[in-house]
């Protein structure tokens, strides 16, 4: 019997022994591959001595191996990988002199979790996670344990460690993952291949602005840069040869350069930069034989529109004229009019010009009314003008069109039409003798509405006689929009130009959710389409002199890159890919259009994100996301968008009725609609989804969408059932309000509400309000708002949010402090809405709540009743 007892005693003391052993490898995972850096020698100071800590500190937080930019894969040239032995040991030998070591590896995760880095060490180490210092031991004892818990989000994550080595010395690291509460482990890889980041998307340089000589041989780029470190953007200005994209100048980093301008015969640049007088610009000449900047004028306000005389003799630009400020601010202010709810309607933006022999300035127009575009004769010697004049009835600011003779100061008013002058362009023909006008199809009349409201937006192409003042639309069949106007594409500084060697009018335009180069003949009204074959032009320049455009261009599953293209051929060929080496990490999922015939038969066009892992055995949740205003979502590389879809969701991205793009009729359904017919528009597109790609959870569907697109939110969830998460970024929940109350409220609303008003139309501003059905909305809400909202005020989401929380519903609301309209005045407050965002979506669409909880830890709890 003793024997049994003995034996079955040994028998269990085994089992308990195999099963903690298993356990513990379960509970933890050792990384035993790292990719080496090159060893960065230290050298013995030549007399004097540090403080040793505050030096080896020094040593080993980056100043001889930075992490913060550092990869290393298989790919990279020279690349070696150190294993450990069986006892996870890594063995490293110190050479001749004092060195600092580097070391990089990869984890894996496959959902936001937390775990424990652990190091057992014998020398000084810092330990690094996505390039940010996590710990660090500076004094070891031997088999020293240092520990961090990092929290890790879905994908690839970057892990790191610095030791400093004494010469002939030898190191031994032993380094493991464990695990933390319920939390699965990641997995080690030495693929440096991962979904999308925000750190890739904003550490790629973006091109904000492009201008192309007049010969072609230069290309001026004004570039932004994301500063993590100082946590704010950064702009530089390019010049590169066009042949073969070389560098040629380089300002580094100037606050707030913008409008590089080249002079017809390529000898200067101007441009313009941030003064040192708060809110104030200077304007500069960048001489291109020697690169030497030169000082023009100082202290412009709000200048723009910059450009050469054909004799490169004078620079012309629109700024505000200078006017005596308030001395001191007052405590009150006094309106009579409703346009004096914008803070800057005492600017009045005119026409100046410098003559760069004599530097000295003369102001072309005067007055009370404001300038917003001009365009200067072939030959220099008249320039068209389009002035806007505030009136007191619709629409409120009206267009007036002036011709100006530099050579006699005599100026002739050509046309006046109730127009908004804001959306508007022109440009004078070669002969002087016709204006072409880009805007509004049909005027606003004071009643509205007669026989039909046309979408303000939706802009057409007129030809006006500057003898008689006639005019002509000669865009009534064609299809596109005239003018940039598709999200995630940057707008050009003109959209419209008459070109004085062929006489024909090139226009950008929106043609569905591509943005493209047009020309008209003037003679045969004839349009023939500049198919460089790519869907969007961002920022573009035209240099008629050499034939070709300059610009930024990218596509749904494209990344971005500068372009230059042959007006006649359509040849292009490509200039320069910023951020090649960041992105060529990234791994994108597989897109797919999905339009969707609606109930009447129109097609409503939609496109499909995968995650880069797609299974279609699998199920998976989906982000809806939309705008549901006048623009359309551009066929362009959006980050967030490839973002969320790295992220494990099938993202969809819809533009209802209601947008320019895809005819008159199909923009004007956005006057006086506010979610009737564009909500159902993207409720029958969620529905054809769910029926024809299974792998869908119908469960488990999130929408979001920011200003109008907010809006739209709210009006989602209080229509239908089909959402089990929503986010409004910075939406309208009482159109009364935002109307009465917004910064552009009753002027845009002049055309989204097109004659009409809270005691009027209760049926709009009533019916359609979310505000007014919030009793309906049960799905959970996150809405994040800036308290400094001037577009849409953030009362809007206050007010939502009392009432959804009176009731008990599931609701939770972020105020930004400070922010504008966007969320996005600096890298970490971008970033931070986003990832709040997928937080969210996370908790309600995946049940995986832990990060929007872990975020919020430390903040007070909310008293709940009785005092508990």
């Amino acid at each position: 019997m003793k024997r049994l007892i003995c034996f079955s005693i040994a028998f269990f003391v085994l089992c308990f022994n195999v099963f903690s052993a298993e356990q513990k490898k379960n509970e933890t995972l050792p990384l035993s591959e790292w990719y080496e850096v090159n060893p960065s020698v230290v050298p013995y100071f030549a007399y004097g001595k540090e403080n040793e800590s505050e030096w080896k500190k020094r040593l080993l937080d980056g100043e001889k191996i930075d992490f913060k930019k550092l990869w290393i894969d298989e790919n990279t040239a020279g690349s070696k990988i150190l294993r450990s032995d069986k006892n996870n040991t890594l063995k490293i030998e110190g050479g001749k002199n004092d060195a600092v070591y580097g070391f990089l590896t990869y984890l894996s995760a496959e959902r936001w979790l937390r775990t424990t880095i652990s190091f057992k060490h014998n020398v000084p180490i810092a330990v690094f996670v996505d390039g940010v210092k996590k710990t660090d031991c500076l004094d070891p004892k031997e088999n020293q344990e240092t520990s961090a818990e990092i929290v890790l989000t879905k994908g690839v994550h970057r892990v790191g460690f610095a030791l400093l080595l004494s010469a002939n010395k030898k190191a031994q690291i032993e380094a493991t993952v464990k695990k933390v509460e319920n939390f699965p482990l990641p997995k080690a890889t030495s693929s440096s291949v991962h979904p999308l980041t925000w750190e890739d998307a904003m550490s790629a340089p973006f091109v904000v602005d492009t201008q192309l000589s007049y010969d072609g041989s230069k290309a001026a780029l004004v570039i932004q840069n994301t500063d993590f470190e100082k946590d704010k953007r950064t702009k530089t200005l390019q010049i590169r040869e066009c042949e073969k994209g070389e560098l040629l100048f380089d300002s580094g980093p100037v606050t707030g350069i913008q409008f590089p301008t080249f002079d017809k015969s390529g000898k200067f640049l101007a441009f313009l930069s941030k003064s040192s007088d708060e809110g104030k610009n200077d304007l500069w000449l960048l001489n291109l034989n020697s690169m030497a900047t030169e000082l023009i004028c100082k202290n412009l306000e709000n200048p723009k529109s910059v450009n050469f005389s054909p004799d490169s003799e004078k620079i012309y630009f629109i700024a505000n004229a200078p006017r005596k400020k308030d001395d001191k601010k007052r405590d009150f202010d006094r309106l009579t009019e409703m346009y004096q709810r914008w803070g800057d309607w005492k600017d009045r933006p005119h026409l100046f010009v410098v003559d760069l022999k004599t530097k000295s300035i003369s102001q072309i127009t005067a007055g009370e009314s404001n300038l917003f575009d001009y365009s200067l004769s072939s030959d220099g010697k008249k320039a068209a003008l389009l002035r806007g004049v505030f009136t007191k009835k619709r629409p409120y600011l009206k267009s007036e069109i002036y011709l100006y003779d530099f050579e006699n100061f005599s100026s002739k008013k050509i046309l006046s039409w109730d127009k908004w002058p804001d959306i508007s362009e022109i440009a004078i023909s070669p002969d002087g003798k016709t204006i072409a006008v880009m805007a509004s199809k049909g005027e606003m009349p004071e009643g509205g509405l007669k026989p039909k409201e046309n979408l303000a937006y939706n802009l057409n192409l007129f030809l006006v006689d500057v003898e008689t003042g006639k005019y002509e639309c000669v865009t009534k069949n064609f299809r596109p929009c005239l003018s940039s106007q598709a999200i995630s594409v940057l707008p050009p500084r003109k959209n419209i130009y008459w070109n004085e060697k062929d006489n024909e009018i090139y226009f950008l335009a929106t043609d569905k959710d591509r943005v493209l180069l047009y020309k008209m003949n003037p003679q045969t009204k004839e349009f023939t389409l500049i198919d460089f074959n790519d869907p969007v032009l961002s920022s573009p320049s035209i240099s008629f002199g050499s034939g070709k455009a300059l610009y930024f261009t990218s596509a749904l599953g494209k990344f971005w890159e500068v372009k230059i293209g042959d007006l006649k051929t359509f040849k292009t060929k490509s200039l320069w890919l910023p951020g090649k080496d960041i992105l060529s990490r990234v791994k994108l999922g597989l897109l797919e259009p999905f339009d969707v015939a609606a109930r009447d038969g129109e097609i409503i066009q939609g496109w499909l994100l995968y995650p880069p892992d797609f299974d279609k055995t699998k199920k998976y949740p989906a982000i809806v996301a939309y705008y549901g205003g006048v623009m359309p979502y551009g066929r362009a590389f959006r980050s967030e968008m490839f973002w969320l879809a790295g992220q494990g969701y099938i993202v969809y991205i819809v533009t209802p009725r209601g947008s320019v793009g895809y005819g008159q009729e199909f923009a004007d359904a956005h006057c006086n609609d506010w979610g009737k017919e564009a909500g159902e528009d993207i409720i029958e597109g969620v529905k054809t989804l769910l029926r024809l790609r299974p792998f869908i959870d119908d469960k488990k569907i999130g929408c979001f969408g920011g200003s109008y697109g907010g809006f739209m939110t709210l009006y989602l969830i209080g229509k239908s059932n089909l959402f089990s998460a929503a986010v409004d970024y910075f939406g309208i929940s009482n159109i009364a309000s935002y109307w009465g109350a917004g910064w552009w409220g009753f002027n845009y609303g002049d055309t989204a509400i097109a004659s009409s008003y809270p005691w009027t139309r209760k049926d709009v501003f009533v019916e359609q309000s979310p505000l007014f059905f919030a009793d309906k909305i049960n799905t959970p809400l996150l809405l994040l708002h800036g308290t400094s909202d001037t577009n849409v005020p953030s009362v809007e989401s206050d007010q939502i949010f009392t009432a959804l929380k009176v009731q008990n519903k599931p609701v939770e609301y972020v105020r930004f402090f400070n922010e504008d309209h966007g969320i996005n005045s600096k890298p970490s407050v971008r970033i931070a809405s986003e990832e709040m965002m997928l937080e969210w979506f996370d908790k309600y669409l995946k049940g995986e709540g832990e990060a929007w909880d872990y975020r919020w830890k430390d903040e007070p709890t909310p008293i709940e009743e009785d005092g508990k």
